[in-house]
């Protein structure tokens, strides 16, 4: 069950991801064409990521140094999840049956990199909130140096 909840969490956090790029998309021209951070190949956002390199080198290398940080890895642990029903080194709480004795080895849930889920899913929180604090602000400073029509 925990690794369902695990998947969950994923899913939420990418899609909450893609909710950014359809923010950003009104205002960033190379953008219009994509509702989500639509990856090419294998690469998490890749497609984004080309359609605004040139136009846009501040916005892609925030883009792209998240992907690379964070979003990379969370995309592909919620495709391994999704795909293969289980993330291989995933461990929680016991793993082998306790056969009595005076220890028994109780797992905290840990992610394949050994880190505990929580602090994984805290770090991943705390780099989606930063990503969208950055990605409002641009919207905001696009939209604020847009001069309305006359008239209106």
């Amino acid at each position: 069950m925990l690794l369902y909840e695990t998947e969950a969490f994923l899913f939420q956090a990418k899609t909450a991801v893609d909710a950014l790029v359809r923010v950003l998309a009104p205002v960033v021209p190379s953008m219009s064409q994509f509702d989500m951070f639509r990856g090419k190949g294998q690469i998490a956002g890749g497609a984004v990521l080309e359609a605004i390199r040139d136009d846009e080198p501040a916005l892609h290398e925030t883009l792209d140094t998240a992907r690379r940080k964070w979003i990379q890895e969370l995309k592909e642990l919620r495709d391994t999840v999704t795909h293969v029903s289980e993330l291989e080194g995933f461990t929680y709480f016991v793993e082998n049956q306790y056969h009595g004795g005076p220890d028994a080895t109780i797992d905290l849930p840990k992610m394949p990199s050994g880190q505990r889920l929580d602090v994984y899913c805290g770090d991943v929180i705390d780099e989606l909130v930063d990503l969208t604090r950055v990605t409002l602000d641009e919207v905001v400073r696009r939209v604020g140096d847009v001069t309305p029509p006359a008239g209106a």
